[in-house]
């Protein structure tokens, strides 16, 4: 049996790189831009959930940290997408940085709803680093039955 060594010096987790492979796909699939390095410790992508309800979506992304000016909320079509960033915050000269895991930086998601949604009666609630965005789908008009008259 052979046993490949690890270069612990690049990256302590033998299967990172596949896992950055995935998030790319994953990236290129929902129409975000690929990271400059997914091993480069800066890449941020915010958790966010969809949930669907007969009349609308309602999306909630945690964003920690940021305040409502650094995110943004477009609607185009049936492609909602969200945009943002969180600053780099510099270390005072009096501290010395022991370890560093909170990542920063730009970020952009977009998901196609696959229904059209009512884009003027979107509301969007940002509280403790939470936004809760309530979409509503487009009402449809049942068919009418139009009675022809007999002469």
């Amino acid at each position: 049996m052979t046993m490949i060594r690890c270069n612990t010096r690049r990256q302590a987790d033998p299967f990172a790189d596949l896992f950055g492979f995935y998030t790319d796909v994953d990236r290129y699939v929902s129409g975000s831009p690929p990271a400059a390095s997914a091993s480069a410790g800066n890449e941020w992508r915010p958790a966010i959930d969809i949930h669907e309800a007969d009349g609308e979506f309602v999306l909630r992304a945690d964003l920690p940290g940021l305040a409502k000016k650094d995110v943004s909320l477009t609607i185009d079509g049936t492609v909602l997408s969200l945009r943002g960033e969180r600053a780099y915050q510099e270390a005072d000269d009096s501290e010395k940085l022991a370890r560093r895991e909170r990542s920063h930086g730009q970020f952009h998601r977009s998901f196609d709803l696959a229904t059209e949604v009512n884009a003027g009666e979107v509301k969007a609630v940002f509280a403790d680093g939470v936004l809760t965005v309530t979409i509503p789908k487009v009402v449809e008009e049942a068919p009418k039955e139009v009675e022809i008259p007999i002469n």
